[in-house]
């Protein structure tokens, strides 16, 4: 059976808990969704192998616990030539305790739906200094031609960190690419201020990125400290100043300390955080998307709103699980039904080593402002 036709079938079995006599359609299934969280409708065929022109398209890869997002951007006549590949983080590298093999799932992904093996990527960022977000990145730059690289700079993290930065710094500059780290001295003449990392089309700005951690600590840094020096973008399709533009929201792992600042920044820079895709902070983790922030990026439940957590329904300590029933719920509040997708949709339902490659989230933002949201297999 091919694995689409498998996948279908067990989708119907988790949302109408029967076995009809013939495998659903996507229709069939789209018609009933389901009632978790984070059910949501399967994409068509058209919205996995075709990038129409003036569409922009951003795939939430499920690396299982981590983030890897791959952002395709409109073109008009040649999409070859004119549409951008920006991969933000690169998901884990596998080989710890409950690591997903990021890396391979990022390429095979990006394979299947339609990179050809040594293309170009025209950039990768990697948000910050934790594994599961810069693990994958040897076997990404294995695979295709990186043309940019970027991070927030600095020596925050862990040495495997600093030696797959390296690694991929040389790559990068052996092949004639560019480098742009620290982030926020390199990227955009300062923050809130653009950046053409995603082509010429897409309105772009660099809000936020850390060389050294906001609390001021060298030494023994926390998580917290690494999270908030992630680097954070804002992009719009259409373009910024388009009555129907749509905006585009890239936290990384970001805490509540650094929405807080954020908050802050955005208004004295009159940038206005009201987006129509979120992904989400910190894997959902009840560190970050406070009432506050959320209030400002999705001020009401317009149908173009959408929220997207990308983890593995994994346990850190004893009784910590991301994402954690409390986020899910303050963006389910603020979210028409079936508007928040995660990567981790019922991956409690799962064996363990089972909860990646299988929830990969796909947006599609059209030429009129139309936003889409759906999980592919």
């Amino acid at each position: 059976m091919a694995p689409m036709r498998i996948h279908l079938l067990i989708m119907s079995l988790l949302l109408v808990g029967c076995i009809d006599t013939a495998p659903m359609t996507v229709e069939e299934m789209n018609a009933q969704l389901g009632g978790g969280p984070t059910d949501g409708p399967i994409c068509s065929s058209e919205e996995l192998d075709v990038l129409p022109p003036e569409t922009l398209r951003m795939h939430v890869i499920d690396v299982g616990q981590g983030d890897a997002i791959w952002i395709q951007t409109p073109w008009e006549v040649d999409q070859e030539s004119e549409s951008h590949n920006v991969l933000i983080d690169a998901g884990s590298a596998g080989d710890h305790s409950n690591g997903s093999p990021g890396g391979d799932i990022v390429v095979d992904y990006m394979l299947r739906r339609g990179m050809e093996f040594g293309a170009p990527l025209h950039a990768v960022v990697i948000t910050h200094a934790h594994e599961d977000h810069f693990g994958g990145l040897p076997v990404v730059a294995s695979a295709f031609e990186i043309l940019r690289y970027s991070d927030p700079g600095g020596l925050i993290g862990a040495s495997s960190f600093l030696s797959a930065r390296q690694a991929a710094i040389s790559e990068v500059l052996s092949g004639g690419g560019s480098v742009d780290s620290p982030a926020a001295d390199t990227l955009a003449a300062s923050l809130f201020s653009s950046v053409d990392l995603f082509g010429p089309r897409v309105s772009a700005q660099l809000l936020w990125a850390r060389e050294q951690s906001l609390s001021g600590n060298v030494d023994n840094l926390s998580g917290t400290d690494v999270n908030n020096t992630s680097v954070v973008f804002a992009l719009q399709w259409p373009p910024k100043g388009y009555a129907n533009s749509r905006q585009i929201l890239l936290m990384g792992d970001l805490e509540s300390a650094g929405e807080e600042l954020l908050l802050l920044e955005a208004a004295s820079a009159s940038h206005t955080l009201g987006s129509h895709i979120l992904k989400v902070g910190h894997h959902g983790s009840s560190t970050s998307s406070s009432d506050s922030f959320l209030a400002q990026v999705l001020p009401d439940e317009d149908a173009n709103r959408w929220a997207v957590i990308s983890s593995g329904r994994q346990t850190f300590g004893s009784d910590v699980t991301l994402p954690t029933p409390q986020t899910i719920d303050r963006l389910t509040d603020r979210l028409a039904d079936y508007h928040l997708l995660s990567t981790a949709n019922r991956d409690d339902e799962k064996a363990a080593g089972e909860e990646h490659d299988d929830d990969h989230v796909v947006f599609t933002i059209t030429a009129e402002g139309t936003v889409t949201g759906c999980y592919a297999p």
